[in-house]
């Protein structure tokens, strides 16, 4: 896939299974990579969702610690992404902030699903060192794919972004990195761009898995502006 066309992973948000299936009915106009959002679910069943994908899956289970609805239930979430991949999900998401003894099992045992292994910081951007520091020590544990995402206090917070991405893409790392928030609005329209392999957006306005999310149409017509 050419990457200025972008690689757009649409974030499904539902309580249930058939509410999944019926986003994911829609999503796939727009969607490259559709992300089952497991954390938000009362009911599941990765079975008829996965089924129900003609794009390719990525699964996330995301804690309330990195933004997300889930609690830290770890043989739950052991259970559901040790699943993911025996029902053929192509991306399976670890977060960092699982303890060591978690994480490590999930990436050793995951073989057959590329793993985006993640880290949200909630309250603000580090500098550019500091996040080149957490990268490299994400893409040593074994990570395909390092997903380092922070929240823009400042419009400047994109800069920092930008700069991560030049120095993963230096070193051939796939990085996905924005910044959530209005005033990242710039890492996510423009990171792909500077080298974020996977650009995140919501199915449409209100069904935003986290803060700054557009819909995925809006997103690919800006970047047609961009590119004309």
């Amino acid at each position: 896939m050419d990457r200025y066309d972008g690689i757009i992973c649409v974030s499904i948000i539902s309580r249930d299974t058939d509410g999944a299936i019926v986003r994911i009915g829609n999503a796939e106009k727009t969607a490259d990579i559709l992300e089952l959002r497991l954390d938000m679910m009362d009911e599941i069943s990765l079975e008829r969702m996965i089924d129900a994908c003609s794009k390719p899956t990525l699964i996330t289970f995301r804690t309330k610690k990195e933004g997300g609805a889930g609690n830290p239930d770890y043989g739950r979430i052991l259970h559901l992404l040790r699943k993911a991949e025996s029902l053929g999900s192509n991306l399976i998401d670890i977060e960092w902030s699982l303890p060591l003894e978690i994480r490590s099992e999930l990436i050793r045992n995951i073989r057959d699903s590329k793993i985006v292994l993640s880290k949200h910081i909630m309250h603000g951007t580090p500098s550019a060192d500091e996040l080149e520091t957490l990268m490299n020590r994400m893409t040593s544990s074994g990570a395909d794919i390092v997903k380092i995402v922070t929240k823009a206090n400042t419009i400047k917070d994109n800069l920092i972004i930008f700069e991560l991405l030049r120095r993963a893409k230096e070193r051939d790392i796939n990085i996905i990195s924005f910044s959530m928030g209005e005033k990242g609005l710039l890492s996510r329209v423009l990171g792909r761009f500077l080298g974020s392999v996977i650009t995140f957006c919501s199915l449409r306005w209100g069904e935003e898995s986290a803060d700054g999310q557009i819909p995925a149409e809006d997103m690919r017509r800006i970047w047609s502006l961009i590119l004309c």
